[in-house]
């Protein structure tokens, strides 16, 4: 049974105090008998954390988080959370080696790997490089999409390389997924004009690429441009195009169906 989160909030005021009043050892006991609680499932037990800190002068929050520290340095996600709280609190140095052991201990963790990205703009390619052995292919070029800015600000020039017939798809796809999720409408659509723009792109590309382009066009425009858009999409469908393909096309006509 989970512990209410009223008695968490009764925990993080005496441990507080505890810390404040300089009983530090005591403290630290109560974190650890926390941490260890099966009433306290590990989100809650990072929520507390993070309450507690906010509550806590600096210097203080830096004792607390060293002591979680040696507590969850054996989940990878923990350690990222605790990264993003120094980061937060604009304390890179902290912040950075946290980031560092979190991709150590969970390679395969793609947000650990934007992280750290993010957190030494000045080695964005090093560690990207770094990061192609854990992670499969399509995962990491989402981590490159992620932190292109990064690695543009790092080397102005700084451009894709595309070593498979495939890569130039996926790789279109990571940049589209990262922009819808924060809603960068058309920072998208010029992701999908370039495919379309671009001579090396095979034609099932450029018909996914239309088609994506047209579910925009329907989700913003008005009844006539719906029409068309549809239209796109029946059209928008090469015959060398893989099975995958021809499902995806299905799938944007169902999707397109909802908005008419």
């Amino acid at each position: 049974m989970e512990l209410d989160r009223s008695n968490l909030l009764t925990l993080e005021e005496q441990v507080a105090f505890l810390i404040r009043n300089g009983d530090e050892a005591v403290a630290r006991k109560r974190i650890e008998q926390a941490f260890h609680d099966p009433r306290i499932p590990g989100e809650s037990f990072l929520g507390f954390v993070a309450a507690l800190s906010g509550k806590l002068s600096v210097e203080q929050s830096d004792k607390c988080l060293n002591w979680v520290d040696l507590l969850v340095r054996k989940s990878g996600v923990s350690l990222l959370w605790l990264s993003r709280i120094q980061a937060a609190k604009d304390r890179q140095q902290a912040a950075c080696p946290l980031a560092e052991k979190a991709t150590t201990l969970s390679p395969k963790l793609v947000d650990a790997w934007i992280a750290r990205v993010r957190l030494q703009p000045g080695k964005a390619e090093e560690t990207i490089k770094q990061a192609r052995t854990p992670l499969d292919e399509k995962v990491w070029n989402l981590l490159v999409a992620e932190t292109e800015d990064v690695l543009r600000r790092e080397k102005p020039d700084w451009a894709m390389e595309f070593k498979k017939t495939d890569d130039r798809r996926f790789y279109a796809q990571a940049r589209l997924t990262a922009f819808a999720i924060r809603g960068k409408v058309t920072e998208a659509e010029e992701v999908l004009n370039g495919l379309i723009a671009d001579e090396k792109a095979r034609p099932e590309d450029v018909a996914w690429s239309k088609r994506n382009l047209a579910l925009i066009s329907i989700t913003r425009g008005k009844a006539d441009d719906r029409q068309k858009a549809v239209a796109v999409i029946k059209n928008a469908i090469d015959e060398t195009g893989t099975l995958d393909d021809l499902r995806a096309r299905a799938q944007s006509l169902l999707i397109a169906a909802r908005h008419l």
